[in-house]
């Protein structure tokens, strides 16, 4: 049965409060019967509530057509144990499949013990961030074993970095994120180069200029290996575009931040060095309605940024359109707005990347709810993540043996396609596209999403509310390509 939304954030809540009182030796395998497979989903000790989001996620795939014939035992996904590894147990026929939440450290430790446990696990999850994706790719293959094709295969969240550099986790020269652990990686959100190139097709198509688009202004943090590989993916969507969609003379212009370090409101010197430089720069050589920046950054050093940006008073600068990739969030803009997101404050058009529907109404999304129940307002993006996530690995799972393991599972992945309903294990439906290409990237098509935020057009001292749309990009042909799903406005909670 499915837990109510409140119910299970007050379990997550309570388990939240009870993990944090693990002990410092890390958490240790759990012996998994003979004929049963594992997955193990890693995160810090401190992601309860987005255990509980995954945990959801099953419950929501226990009624679809896909998981009606599974039997799915939710009863130690929230032990009272703090010693307990969390986990959920699905049963097919006389097969069985574990999927446990071990808990990282910062060299990922639990890792070496999975992998020299017997068995291994047939899939580890993680990634959700570039940096956490280097970790655990670094982890699964740390010995250099000519036997790293026996390892478990890694499952990419939201780690969206195409190529990584030589100062990062001492790489030499540029290396692909899914080369790390090759052949046996797949990441199931989408790469900055897909979000760059998704969010220009968006703004041409869209209108927002006139003529060609000129080329941006980026700002990047550069000790962030997102930031510095966004910042590269825009500047190559923006290089390609066709000759007739962009204007020819100038190039990007990159303004760099040294340091992301720093509060939830107050900028560093170095952001404010950067602002006051792309300020006077852009002002001279500005008008409002061919003009644009690319924050290649995280949330906090953005939001960061744009307050300082907002205090100049030019008016040249009001005009700007601001893109992110995916580390604005929905929630952020909508459900958290007052806390996280000044969007009075902001005179800023902004475009944001969603790696699926956050409005889902199907999946629990209330676009107006009380204050005392502002949870609900919650995006769904996350949900249908894990539910494709969970869809896909469940259905390869069908279709392997007792026996089989990384390799075998790989190779059944690579044959997931993608319906209106989900992932699914079909090799020889000619209707649906595959999942994942050659190098394990997510194909485009499958799920992307463009959120906007524009801000109220009503003078200062009137009360002002924001406009936030959500837009479709699964359509089937270039000029139909983006469809407008819902109109938000804010503020959006009952007083």
């Amino acid at each position: 049965m499915l837990l109510c939304c409140s119910a299970t954030v007050l379990i997550a809540t309570i388990y939240a409060l009870i993990s944090q009182s693990r002990n410092s030796l890390g958490d240790i395998p759990i012996s998994v019967p003979a004929g049963s497979h594992e997955i193990a989903w890693l995160a810090p000790s401190n992601s309860s509530v987005t255990w509980q989001r995954f945990v959801e996620a099953v419950l929501f795939f226990s009624h679809s057509n896909c998981g009606q014939d599974i039997s799915i035992d939710t009863r130690g996904a929230f032990p009272s144990n703090p010693r307990t590894i969390p986990a959920i147990k699905f049963t097919w026929k006389s097969k069985s499949l574990i999927w446990s939440w071990y808990r990282t450290d910062d060299e990922y430790e639990i890792v070496g013990k999975l992998i020299t446990r017997i068995p291994q696990p047939i899939a580890i999850i993680g990634g959700a961030s570039t940096e956490s994706a280097i970790k655990l790719a670094t982890a699964i293959t740390k010995d250099g074993s000519p036997n790293v094709i026996d390892r478990p295969v890694m499952i990419l969240t939201t780690a969206t970095a195409n190529h990584l550099r030589g100062n990062e986790r001492n790489f030499h020269g540029r290396e692909n994120l899914m080369t790390l652990h090759k052949g046996l990686s797949f990441r199931f959100g989408f790469s900055n180069y897909q979000m760059a190139t998704l969010i220009l097709d968006f703004l041409k198509q869209q209108n927002t200029w006139s003529g060609p688009l000129p080329a941006p202004w980026i700002m990047r943090w550069v000790d962030d290996p997102y930031a510095t590989d966004l910042e590269e993916a825009i500047d190559l969507a923006w290089r390609t575009l066709p000759e007739k969609d962009k204007i020819q003379k100038g190039f990007s212009q990159i303004i760099s931040v040294k340091s992301s370090v720093g509060g939830l409101q107050r900028p560093n010197s170095d952001e404010l060095l950067a602002a006051s430089n792309f300020a006077s720069r852009a002002i001279v050589n500005s008008n409002t309605e061919g003009n644009w920046l690319a924050l290649c950054g995280q949330l906090f050093p953005s939001r960061r940024l744009l307050k300082t940006l907002a205090q100049f008073t030019d008016s040249r600068l009001k005009g700007y359109t601001i893109i992110s990739g995916d580390t604005l969030g929905f929630n952020t803009v909508y459900r958290d707005w007052e806390e996280l997101w000044p969007v009075k404050d902001l005179p800023f058009s902004v475009v944001f990347f969603c790696h699926q529907n956050p409005v889902s109404s199907e999946y629990g999304f209330n676009p107006n709810p009380p204050a005392e129940k502002k949870n609900l307002a919650s995006g769904t993006d996350d949900l249908l993540l894990n539910r494709d996530l969970i869809q896909a690995l469940t259905e390869a799972w069908r279709n392997i043996g007792e026996a089989d393991h990384s390799a075998t599972l790989a190779s059944v992945i690579r044959n997931i396609k993608y319906s209106h309903d989900g992932p699914r294990f079909a090799p020889l439906e000619a209707d649906f596209s595959f999942l994942f290409d050659n190098d394990g990237n997510r194909n485009s098509g499958s799920g992307e999403h463009i959120v906007t935020l524009s801000p109220s057009r009503l003078p200062r001292d009137m009360k002002k509310e924001g406009t936030v749309e959500v837009w479709s990009a699964n359509g089937l042909t270039a000029s139909s390509r983006f469809s407008r799903i819902r109109q938000l406005i804010q503020p959006v909670f009952s007083k």
